[in-house]
């Protein structure tokens, strides 16, 4: 009942404000203060570090973050986590039945306005924990009179490790290190135990991040590592000085569950404040593992679709962003070879990019199939503005794409094959518009992931230039027809077909801008004038 309340909570708060607290994380890592303040400020509201260690894993991936501010970002997740133990020690029983009731109550109104649904399923949540942590202290008095209990337990209270270890692994099949520490602070264990079990607890909660991203680029893998590497540091010196730390929290007049969730927040800060300082040096460490450049993933294969985050919207749209990124990786990847087989007819080109959109449209089918899932289990506010953007991006760039495969790649092939030859004037408007096209694609993969107001208004302008650019360019392109140049002749229809096309695929990834400045109020639906 106390995993099934947490799910509750933790599912209940990403609907509600999973995007509002994507969006706070995603500004809010500017130095590694902030980045720890905000790490702890998102779990302490989501209730669950390998949420905030997966989608901080999204923002390292697709270059939003760095890696030592995302470590920063995860050392004050766990800090945070702690901070709903110490509250939960408390006993509120008292306010279980009411929550159930006035939760019930509120997830009546759904119908009204749909973010009540998920602030009464947080509501249910709370009570259901309370009230099994009520039923787990109730049904655990009786082992704090067994004469058997504590000898069972000797052994493990005399091992060092062993506690350590039975705790991780329960703790990684909880999926939850918070759920497993108030368990522990529960139970009448003996101090010594239960504080050994706390750090096996620690170590355990990493292990659900790391195995989720063992797919991942090797960044993404980085981080929880880098986190698991605190983890174990922050043990071997407890373990080292566990008889002194024993006999400090022992001689503390408080309760044994307040000794226990102390010892745990106390634990997490400490390493928080040593090892803050150093992120970047600990991200230098990590940087050594893993691959440097890892093998191509075959295509059909997505990387970060997992179907266990659908009933978490906001991490599942997470995920569908990243495998968006990797599409638009791809038709960069894709625009750029193009480019070098009409610049040298470079035929290691040619061959590069055998299936490029091919890859792209798998990652596109995988993505479509993935949305709809997510969609089916019902969206609204935030969440269903962010599902609509994904499908738009998605569909946007596996379009371009296709223009990039059948008439781009089709004309640098021609070109080759014929041994035509652009003009020195004409060629340089080529490059110019392919090298304006993928920065305008960098530009509209950072639209698209920071939703970004300001950022979605100059990608909007680069349009207005790139139409400013097109007339001059095929004034110019005129001209030189006029002055019988014989390359601009022999090559004049492919040359204005490749800027027609260049500028049909800017059009495409300008329309990522839209929805964002519509929200904004800088955007107007329609420029047709109303008829009086």
């Amino acid at each position: 009942m106390l995993l099934w309340g947490l799910q509750m909570v933790r599912k209940g708060m990403m609907r509600a404000f999973g995007a509002k607290l994507r969006d706070f994380l995603a500004y809010s890592t500017s130095n590694r203060l902030k980045s720890f303040i905000s790490g702890i400020v998102f779990t302490l509201v989501l209730q669950s570090s390998t949420a905030t260690t997966l989608i901080v894993s999204s923002f390292l991936s697709s270059g939003l973050i760095t890696l030592p501010a995302a470590i920063a970002v995860i050392l004050g997740a766990d800090t945070g986590t702690t901070i709903v133990a110490q509250i939960l020690t408390f006993d509120l029983s008292w306010l279980a039945s009411f929550l159930l009731v006035f939760g019930y109550l509120v997830y009546q109104f759904k119908e009204r306005k749909p973010n009540l649904k998920y602030i009464g399923q947080v509501l249910i949540g709370i009570g259901l924990m309370l009230m099994a942590l009520k039923l787990v202290k109730f049904s655990s008095a009786p082992l704090a009179e067994s004469e058997l209990f504590p000898l069972i337990l000797k052994p493990l209270e005399a091992d060092l490790i062993f506690p350590i270890l039975i705790a991780a692994i329960l703790t990684w099949l909880f999926h939850s290190s918070l759920a497993m520490v108030v368990l522990i602070a529960t139970l009448p264990l003996p101090l010594g135990l239960a504080l050994k079990l706390v750090l096996g607890a620690n170590i355990g909660g990493v292990i659900p991040a790391i195995l989720a991203t063992l797919k991942d680029k090797e960044n993404s893998f980085r981080l929880p590592l880098a986190n698991l590497f605190v983890r174990i540091a922050g043990v071997v010196v407890v373990l080292i000085a566990f008889p002194w730390i024993l006999e400090f929290f022992d001689n503390l007049h408080w309760t044994r569950p307040q000794l226990i969730v102390t010892f745990h927040m106390a634990f997490n800060v400490c390493l928080g404040i040593l090892f803050l300082p150093f992120c970047k040096s600990l991200a230098g460490v990590v940087e050594r593992f893993g691959k440097e450049s890892a093998p191509e993933v075959k295509k059909n294969t997505p990387l970060y679709l997992d179907y266990n985050d659908i009933e978490i919207p906001t991490v599942a749209l997470s995920n569908a962003s990243r495998e968006v990124m990797r599409m638009t990786d791809k038709l960069e990847e894709l625009l750029y070879s193009v480019y070098q087989i009409f610049r040298n007819s470079n035929q290691d080109a040619v061959a590069r990019v055998q299936g490029m959109d091919d890859y792209i449209d798998d990652l596109y089918k995988a993505i479509k199939t993935y949305l709809a899932k997510i969609g089916a289990s019902g969206l609204d506010g935030a969440d269903a503005e962010r599902h609509m953007l994904v499908m738009s991006y998605a569909t946007t760039i596996e379009h371009a794409g296709d223009i990039v495969d059948r008439s781009l790649l089709y004309m640098a092939r021609k070109k080759m094959e014929q041994n035509k030859t652009f003009s020195e004037e004409g060629f340089k408007d080529i490059r110019n518009f392919f090298e304006m096209t993928i920065e305008s694609l960098k530009l509209s993969r950072n639209v698209f992931i920071t939703e970004d107001a300001e950022l979605a208004r100059r990608l909007f302008l680069v349009k207005g230039d790139f139409k400013r650019d097109e007339q001059v360019s095929s004034e110019k392109h005129l001209q030189r027809i006029a002055d019988g140049v014989p390359e601009t002749l022999s090559t004049s229809s492919m040359h204005m077909d490749i800027i027609r096309d260049l500028v049909r695929i800017q059009s495409l990834i300008t329309s990522v801008s839209y929805p964002i400045l519509e929200r904004s109020g800088q955007l107007r639906k329609t420029r047709l004038m109303i008829e009086p």
